[in-house]
């Protein structure tokens, strides 16, 4: 369960399903089991004592009920078939159950009838050791864990007849699959998975629920039988044989769900916030020239153009006709080119582009151009009136 849950709430939910439960059909509560009207008695197939009682005068298999908030559960359908598929591994598979009480006091109560029924089961086997009902806490409250088998071996029930998965039990087939020949699936191994619904002249309704849909946190009702089986070095095991799990309400469980969600989300929004960015310097989003010389020599080229304008306005404008003004590009630099040699640089819009005067370029007219021997436009006279 997750820190949302609210277990006060669920708690007081729990209570007052306590208050308002008692007996329906055979399923006694187990807060209202009448020890002194029980007994265990010896059964020969499967080997292994039973808690009894009288029904109309016939000796019957008692089942009882409890309710509590599911803690932990190993549920099916099996998705997948196990790696390891020897028989004791196979016949170990089981439904298995833990609900706690969150600290209710009437789950408290009622599940010290079960210290009661180990009690009168230890007097039953006489000089065996029976070992104890230790059920692990959840986060220091008390817990009851109930399960059931899949199989049981074929050789302990001769009398009982195989019987097929049900269809939420086992979906996949993968039960059936791995079941060898030598196990059967019969009445102590079939588990009944239901919803509660509303509830008809003091008695509740009950429709089949996929236990795949159980999760922990939910309000449940386990209903089991008591069995005893001989174990090994003169020991005796009782143990809690899951029959039924109903769900009563999953509100608490999805409400807190809910509650994580939102948090997440939250916090999601939180890590992903990021401050506005301003602009610096330029705008990233307009056009831009693609890289060129400008963005190399564009210093070089405001510096030429500084003395230029120094030496034009220090020895006028006549000394300077025929003549042009050169980039000082310091040599081994891209734009550097030996002397003689025509240094081109074309680019987009926005670029500078710079030529050396060819000296075999004869001085055309005043008017700032002159033509080579090849027939082309020297370029790099510049027009002072222009």
């Amino acid at each position: 369960m997750n820190p949302n849950y609210d277990l006060e709430k669920a708690k007081r939910y729990l209570d007052s399903v306590y208050a308002t439960q008692g007996q329906v059909g055979e399923v006694v509560h187990l807060a209202e089991l009448q020890v002194e009207n029980v007994w265990f008695q010896d059964i020969r197939y499967p080997p292994s004592q039973r808690l009894m009682h009288h029904d109309e005068g016939e000796p019957t298999e008692v089942i009882v009920k409890m309710q509590g908030i599911l803690c932990a559960a190993w549920l099916p359908p099996i998705k997948r078939a196990p790696s390891t598929r020897t028989l004791s591994h196979i016949r170990n598979l089981k439904q298995h159950v833990k609900i706690t009480s969150l600290g209710s006091s009437n789950f408290d109560a009622a599940s010290e009838k079960l210290d009661a029924v180990h009690a009168l089961y230890t007097k039953h086997v006489g000089s065996r050791t029976v070992l104890p009902l230790a059920f692990t806490p959840y986060e220091g409250h008390r817990c009851v864990e109930s399960h059931a088998r899949y199989f049981t071996d074929r050789n302990l029930v001769p009398y009982v007849k195989n019987e097929r998965f049900a269809r939420m039990i086992d979906p996949n087939n993968v039960l059936a699959s791995i079941q060898p020949d030598v196990f059967v699936h019969g009445p102590d191994n079939q588990v009944e998975y239901c919803r509660a619904l509303c509830v008809d002249e003091g008695k509740p309704r009950y429709e089949p629920y996929d236990p795949a849909c159980f999760k922990a946190g939910d309000v449940v009702e386990l209903s089991f039988a008591f069995v005893g089986i001989p174990i090994k070095d003169q020991r005796s095991l009782l143990f809690l044989n899951l029959k039924a799990l109903t769900m009563l309400t999953d509100t608490f469980r999805k409400d807190s769900q809910v509650a994580v969600n939102t948090t997440s989300r939250m916090a999601a929004q939180s890590d992903d916030y990021s401050p506005k960015r301003r602009r610096l310097y330029v705008d990233m989003d307009q056009p831009v020239a693609r890289p060129g010389p400008k963005a190399v020599y564009q210093d070089a080229v405001e510096e030429n153009q500084d003395d230029y304008q120094r030496s034009s306005s220090t020895h006028g404008d006549d000394d300077l006709i025929g003549k042009s003004p050169t980039m000082n590009v310091k040599e081994g630099s891209p734009g550097h080119s030996s002397e003689g040699q025509e240094s081109e640089s074309e680019g987009e819009e926005g670029e500078v582009v710079e030529r050396k005067r060819d000296p075999s370029v004869e001085q055309g007219d005043g008017e700032g151009q002159g033509q080579g021997d090849d027939g082309r436009l020297s370029e790099g006279i510049m027009d002072i009136d222009g």
